[in-house]
């Protein structure tokens, strides 16, 4: 458990230090003023829904890599994601190993790369 507490706190580490970096600190909260809201709250209920591959799915149909919002709402993902505990995860069929990779691939489509090399496999 101790090896899946780690992972768990670097990826957490991760997203907050480009929340940090890009957005002061701050998760994508609920805005009605944003015309992303409508995907952040479709993501919201696809994770209370056990729904994570259609969540993660939708994401990344409709990305855009010129609005930075996107990139906050897609952080917020996977903190979200990230603070589910495994065995919801593991009953709707996703892993933490998913988590990382999907972190990874959406730093890589804004050309975000704070470690250099990909993360080692756990």
């Amino acid at each position: 458990m101790i090896q899946n507490d780690t992972f768990i706190k670097e990826i957490n580490d991760l997203i907050n230090m480009c929340l940090g970096v890009f957005f002061s600190g701050k998760i994508y909260k609920d805005n009605e003023n944003s015309k992303n809201n409508k995907i952040y709250r479709e993501l919201q209920n696809f994770i209370s829904d056990g729904k994570i591959n259609d969540g993660e799915n939708l994401y990344y149909d409709n990305i855009d890599l010129n609005d930075t919002e996107y990139l906050q709402i897609g952080l917020s993902f996977y903190r979200a994601l990230n603070d589910l505990d495994d065995k919801f995860l593991h009953e709707n069929n996703f892993s933490r190993k998913e988590i990382k990779i999907g972190l990874e691939d959406l730093l890589d489509a804004y050309n975000i790369n704070f470690i250099g090399e990909k993360w080692a496999d756990f």
